[in-house]
């Protein structure tokens, strides 16, 4: 649930284009997998970003 939140969260901050926010948020996925293991929540936020 929360990963999921943090997913929305990510991509909704990465469509409004505010830069540092952006990379805020593409660290936070990063460590997130890091921690997680979760390859699919990487390539969904690079999907969604790029």
């Amino acid at each position: 649930m929360i990963l999921e939140v943090v997913l929305v969260a990510s991509i909704a901050i990465a469509c409004l284009g505010i830069p540092a926010l952006v990379v805020a948020a593409h660290n936070i996925m990063v460590w997130l997998i890091h921690k997680t293991h979760l390859g699919i929540a990487y390539q969904l936020f690079h999907l969604a970003v790029y």
